[in-house]
């Protein structure tokens, strides 16, 4: 008990360091930090790729009892990296762009569950009941509807009136994505931690 309130401390000092650094950030590099391309825009890659890579390496190398559910949510991660790289995938992938790494995530996560589903049905009651899932549960609502929703430009229209201003869509957008990526990884960092400590129970 006592590593993992120590660990949930550390989650949420890196969430305010990260709140708090954000007009530091806008104040020497102003808003086009945000846009496409940007250094908020790797960093939320950076996140998605870290998360994808602790759930991946878990499930290849430790072979817990969550490996394949483990490779189907890095697979959803790396998914979503695509998505972050649409611009740089369909700039270099002419036929498909960025559609065609998510499809292929997508082809392997069925064939995955397809082929293990009789493992991954327990996995996933289990895994359900767990702090990770929570956390990864939160992330991806953060990042998708409610930035998405939030950040809508015809919302913010009808909200602000005249006093809209569209690079406030895309910085509601992109700190709400920043936001759920960091729970994604929080999430999945727990996720391997559980792993550990049942791994040791089971010793």
């Amino acid at each position: 008990m006592k590593k993992i309130l120590e660990r949930f401390l550390i989650y949420t000092l890196v969430i305010f360091a990260v709140a708090v650094s954000l007009p530091i950030v806008i104040e020497y590099g102003d808003i086009v930090v945000f846009a496409e391309g940007g250094p908020i825009e790797w960093l939320q890659l950076t996140l998605l790729m870290i998360a994808a890579g602790f759930l991946l390496s878990n499930a290849l190398f430790r072979k817990g009892e969550f490996r394949e559910l483990f490779c189907l949510l890095a697979l959803a991660l790396l998914s979503a990296v695509s998505r972050e790289l649409d611009s740089t995938l369909n700039r270099y992938l002419s036929m498909g762009g960025w559609g065609v790494p998510v499809a292929a995530c997508a082809i392997t996560g069925t064939l995955l569950f397809w082929r293990r589903a009789d493992a991954l049905m327990p996995q996933v009651r289990q895994f359900v009941g767990t702090r990770a899932f929570a956390l990864m549960w939160c992330g991806f609502i953060v990042a998708v509807p409610y930035s998405q929703l939030v950040g809508h430009g015809k919302f913010l229209e009808l909200l602000m009136g005249d006093d809209y201003v569209r690079n406030y869509k895309r910085v509601i957008e992109e700190l709400g994505e920043l936001l759920g990526y960091l729970l994604l990884l929080i999430g999945s960092l727990e996720a391997v931690c559980q792993q550990k400590e049942n791994d040791d129970a089971h010793v």
